[in-house]
């Protein structure tokens, strides 16, 4: 009985250590396996690699905010926000041709859209149509209360000097760029002259340069730039690798402009419409020349303001959008003389579209005469409502039997 006892007990123990054996060579087969297809090597006891993340990657999912949102700047360009209370930066030289100052001058349109994006202002920097200067321009023309005056000056176009930097409290970064207010520009211009003697500094030079300080108090729009100084003593800018990038990317090289129909897309309250063309290079201007021109248009004039919009139909007026839709949908399925001129703006664009005329609408004076270039296109024929003048020999009687003719 004891012999049989123990005779179990050696067979349980060697199952279980014969267990024990070939699950740690599976295990160790398994991770070496594992290892291979990952084509890691082991290093000491362990073949785990850690992999570091690269920090800019790690900045700009932190800044990310849900969305994809359109840029002002290539994506290897570092955009660097100023701290609350003091900064202090060195402001890097222009590398573009022609720079007369150390930073290069935009406009640009801010809070477009539900995400309140940035765009440059297309008519200033590029002398092309923009949406939303033509909406500020109707704005500002009809403006007749404070409320409209103060929607009108929230789509001006801000006046923006855009600077490279070194941030010295945060040298590791490198070089950043900045989108510096005007106003500030304008302050550290005037302390880097000596009234007295007429002195400029030049706080850009590479070798001689000046450290500017100031302080950022406030949020929002209530943000502002004071104790702008500039360092006592000139020094170096520091390593030569933060100039050679600023030679090899120009500032006015690394602006975004994206086309009309993008920004208007957006004003009216799209979301950002990215694609792999987008991303990282923004849409070319659109070409504003002669295009889709019928034998009318070519004695128009090219320049003419785009058609004035109902006051629910401009731009961005995200209230009315619902009663807009409602009424483009209206179009009838056989258009008329009458029911063409009285749609609105929209109404005739989705028309222009359904019936694939070959009409420009930035050519038309105004809605009534894009109306008319549409009827003529169609072959329709303005009714006529032209009532005969008598006769200069028709005598009253005559005058008063036809009368009584057409009413029975």
């Amino acid at each position: 009985m004891t012999n049989e006892r123990s005779r179990r007990e050696e067979e349980t123990r060697g199952g279980r250590e014969g267990r024990r054996d070939r699950g740690e060579s599976e295990g160790r087969r398994g991770g070496r396996d594992r290892d291979e297809d990952r084509g890691s090597r082991s290093r000491g006891g362990s073949t785990f690699r850690y992999q570091a993340r690269d920090p800019s990657e790690l900045r700009r999912r932190a800044e990310r905010s849900g969305g994809d949102y359109d840029k002002m700047m290539k994506d290897h360009i570092k955009m660097w926000k100023p701290n609350d209370k003091t900064n202090r930066i060195r402001i890097l030289p222009p590398t573009w041709q022609g720079a007369t100052h150390f930073g290069f001058d935009v406009y640009v349109h801010y809070g477009i859209g539900p995400d309140r994006q940035s765009y440059l202002d297309l008519a200033k920097m590029k002398g092309a149509a923009d949406p939303i200067t033509e909406e500020y321009n109707d704005l500002r023309r009809t403006a007749s209360t404070e409320e409209e005056e103060k929607e009108a000056k929230d789509l001006s176009a801000k006046p923006r000097v855009v600077v490279y930097l070194i941030d010295r409290d945060n040298e590791k970064e490198g070089v950043q760029c900045w989108f510096m207010p005007a106003g500030l520009d304008k302050d550290i211009v005037m302390i880097s002259e000596d009234k007295s003697t007429g002195e400029v500094l030049n706080i850009d030079d590479p070798e001689e340069g000046y450290d500017v300080i100031f302080e950022k108090n406030g949020k929002a729009m209530t943000t502002k730039y004071e104790g702008v100084t500039i360092a006592r003593r000139s020094s170096p800018l520091g390593r030569d690798e933060w100039l050679e990038f600023a030679n090899d990317n120009p500032i006015p090289d690394q602006l975004l402009y994206y086309d009309y129909d993008h920004i208007a897309t957006i004003f009216n309250g799209g979301g950002a419409v990215k694609n792999d063309r987008d991303v990282g290079s923004g849409r070319e201007v659109r070409d504003e020349g002669p295009a889709r021109r019928s034998s009318r248009a070519d004695s128009r004039d090219s320049g003419r303001a785009r058609p004035e919009r109902d006051e629910a139909e401009r731009p961005g007026r995200g209230r009315d959008r619902e009663e807009t839709t409602s009424r483009r949908s209206r179009a009838p399925e056989e258009p008329t003389w009458d029911s063409i001129h009285s749609m609105t703006a929209p109404e005739l664009d989705d028309l222009i579209d359904q019936e694939k005329l070959d009409i420009n609408p930035r050519e038309a004076k105004d809605d009534e005469d894009l109306a008319d270039w549409i009827c003529d296109e169609l072959k329709l024929k303005k009714p006529s409502t032209h009532r005969a003048e008598p006769a200069a020999d028709e005598s009253a009687s005559d005058r008063l039997k036809r009368m009584r003719q057409g009413r029975d």
